[in-house]
């Protein structure tokens, strides 16, 4: 007995099948990598984290002025996630899991379980933003040293107080012969 299959439908081992999940989670990965690298490093934002940063640093001087106990302030916490890859990173995994969640493995499952997925995304992008850090800080670091220790193309040569620049192109044999 012989099975026909509709023509549109996908064989099961075939690779675009198979590698769908794979392409969604690589997406979801440079989503939340590059969504933490405009906020923490991107120009746009700038206006943003300085705001934040002068409206902590208002409110503690002021608690400071006032005799108050340091504490926390949401303003100093916002300041803290945009000055920091891993934090950032937490929260961008957060805000791009809903997209991990119109996958097949997760459209059905409890709220129990959609809760660990959302949480699952904000710690795997918390960790691929700080290893994305730590990447560009590497090579980063390794072009500075390589500029380094590269001498410059045109140096200048020190020539002895007494030598003309003719005797120098000359092989030297004049200051070598005491003329």
């Amino acid at each position: 007995m012989v099975v026909k299959r509709h023509p549109l439908t996908p064989h099961a081992f075939t690779p675009s099948h198979s590698l769908r999940p794979m392409v969604h989670l690589l997406f979801f990965c440079l989503a939340s990598v590059g969504l933490t690298a405009i906020l923490v490093d991107g120009a746009i934002f700038t206006s943003l984290r300085r705001y934040f940063a002068e409206e902590a640093d208002r409110i503690r001087r002021r608690r400071e002025r006032k005799g108050l106990q340091p504490s926390f302030t949401l303003f100093e916490a916002i300041h803290e996630i945009f000055n920091c890859y891993q934090c950032c990173g937490f929260w961008a995994g957060l805000l791009c899991s809903p997209y991990l969640l119109t996958l097949e493995p997760f459209r059905n499952g409890s709220s129990v379980n959609t809760l660990f997925v959302v949480l699952f995304c904000g710690f795997t992008a918390s960790l691929l933003a700080t290893l994305y850090l730590k990447s560009v800080e590497y090579a980063f670091s390794h072009t500075i040293l390589a500029q380094r220790s590269t001498p410059p193309i045109h140096e200048e040569i020190a020539l002895p107080q007494n030598t003309k620049p003719d005797e120098v192109a000359a092989g030297g044999a004049a200051a070598n012969n005491g003329v």
